[in-house]
């Protein structure tokens, strides 16, 4: 019996000893400096000795709890539902020598609803902009606000060639979109754009062949450079007031478009806006616009009107313009043009007559070649062809032979004569224009060597065109008193002209 006594009394020490070792087990730290970096992961500070880290994510909208564990010192936040969170970490030991810690103090954090966009922060850590498509796909809607912050801008090239992108909704914060936002991106079909958008990059939307149709907001004044350039799908574009400029190219080649009407706000039609946009069928020019550019409605093919808003304020019409605008039959051209420029109606089909305002003080060279009053005058075999009171073209079986050009040679209401149109005449000796002449347009006799004599009736002559009488041979000149300007050149190489009789 002393023998099982001693016995039990070893095996109860034993216990003891082992109980006791049990319960001086160090507890691991707790995981302190919880934070959310811009990637949605939160992360804290390593515990020594941790094998893992246990998450604990209550959701206080629904009232419920979810573990999750991580072997690092972070873990992503991003599959979480929208909601209000409060989230502990708890350290887990690895080791029979250390317990668990216990919880860490509750981080509160609000989950946003995300795209799936990339963003970064911008104006000194103050708002989002949306950097990259990162994985947003579909139809989707950018927030207005970015953890706690407004998302204000889409940078440049964001969602550049993104091939998943269909439906995009912008934030009601969004202020600017960026160079080449959207460039590229074949399956867009429709995007909204909010009315405190102030700004569109160049090339913003540019090949995105499958958008059908947007609306600008009337904060944005400016169409930039290519913006809509080759959105083959778009069939309107309606142009809010307050565009002040439709830049180069803005929408060239957008071929299933019908109709443009320019607002009256609107000054300026940059070089190829409309260039090819092959079921264009009607423009309406706002009173504003000052300059049509080079091209700017060139090849538009099913073009048939053109109209000028009362009270045009119209300036310029660029080289080639309405060039080969097939089916353009009629345009009135607006009081208070001064310039047609080179081409601007070349091979306009059917253009059967024109009216040219009195304020039009120059006719580029082939303005109206191709049309149907300039064919039918060539084919009439006349020696001069005009447009209006306009001398605009003279053939060349004419023009070899030309010797003198005066009164009776000439229309008696010719206004003008175009650029180059007797350019190169060998054996042009006299030119005495009647009093209706007021204007001499560039090249307009250059290089014509035996031209000798030049005079026109007094107070007649108001501008006579760069180089208009270079290379000539001019030893008497009397041009009256109603010059206005001559041009650069415009008597250039005459060496024997004596400047004095230059009245």
């Amino acid at each position: 019996m002393k023998k099982i006594g001693r016995i039990l009394l070893i095996v109860f020490v034993c216990i003891s000893t082992l109980s006791l070792s049990s319960c001086k087990k160090e507890a691991l730290e707790i995981p302190t400096n919880l934070s959310i970096d811009e990637d949605n992961n939160l992360i804290w500070n390593e515990v020594l000795n941790a094998r893992s880290y246990n998450i604990k994510l209550y959701n206080v909208d629904k009232n419920t709890t979810q573990t999750q564990t991580s072997r690092k010192t972070s873990f992503s936040l991003s599959e979480l539902e929208e909601g209000d969170y409060q989230i502990t970490v708890q350290s887990v030991s690895g080791s029979k020598d250390y317990k668990d810690s216990a919880e860490s103090e509750v981080m509160i954090y609000h989950k946003y609803k995300e795209t799936g966009c990339v963003y970064k922060l911008i104006n000194n850590n103050t708002e989002y902009a949306i950097a990259k498509v990162g994985s947003a796909s579909g139809t989707f809607v950018i927030e207005d606000y970015y953890r706690g912050k407004a998302v204000t801008e889409i940078s440049d090239k964001a969602f550049k060639g993104s091939t998943k992108i269909v439906d995009v909704t912008l934030g009601e914060n969004i202020i600017s979109i960026g160079e080449s936002a959207f460039w590229n991106c074949p399956k867009l079909e429709r995007i909204s754009i909010p009315n405190s958008v102030i700004s569109i990059g160049k090339s913003c939307f540019q090949s995105c062949r499958s958008l059908s149709s947007i609306r600008i907001p009337e904060s944005v004044t400016v169409i930039p450079e290519y913006c809509f350039a080759y959105c083959r799908s778009l069939t309107e574009m309606p142009l809010p007031d307050g565009i002040k400029s439709i830049n180069e190219a803005a929408f060239v080649d957008c071929s299933l478009i019908t109709s443009i009407d320019i607002p009256n706000s609107t000054k300026f039609i940059g070089q190829s806006c409309f260039f090819g946009c092959e079921q264009l069928s009607t423009v309406t020019i706002g009173s504003g616009v000052e300059i049509i550019s080079e091209s700017a409605f060139g090849n538009c093919r099913n073009l048939t009107s053109v109209t000028f808003n009362t009270g045009s304020m119209i300036k310029e019409l660029g080289n080639s313009a309405f060039r080969d605008c097939a089916l353009l039959e009629s345009i009135t051209l607006p009081e208070g043009l001064e310039i047609i420029n080179e081409g601007c109606f070349y091979n306009a089909a059917v253009l059967d007559d024109i009216h040219i305002p009195i304020s039009v003080k120059q006719v580029g060279a082939n303005a109206f070649f191709g049309t149907k009053f300039y064919v039918d005058q060539i084919k009439a075999n006349e020696s001069f062809v005009y447009a209006d009171n306009w001398l605009i073209y003279s053939p060349a079986s004419v023009k070899n032979e030309l010797e003198e050009l005066n009164s009776t040679t000439l229309k008696s209401t010719t206004v003008g004569i175009a650029d180059n149109v007797f350019e190169g005449c060998p054996k042009l000796k006299i030119v005495v224009l009647p009093q209706s002449f007021k204007y001499i347009g560039a090249n307009a006799f250059n290089s014509c060597p035996q031209l000798n004599k030049l005079r026109t009736d007094e107070n007649s002559i108001k501008i006579i065109g760069d180089y208009a009488f270079c290379g000539c041979a001019l030893t008497n000149v009397y041009l009256g008193y109603g010059l206005e300007r001559i041009g650069h050149f415009a008597f250039y190489g005459n060496q024997q002209l004596d400047n004095n009789q230059l009245t």
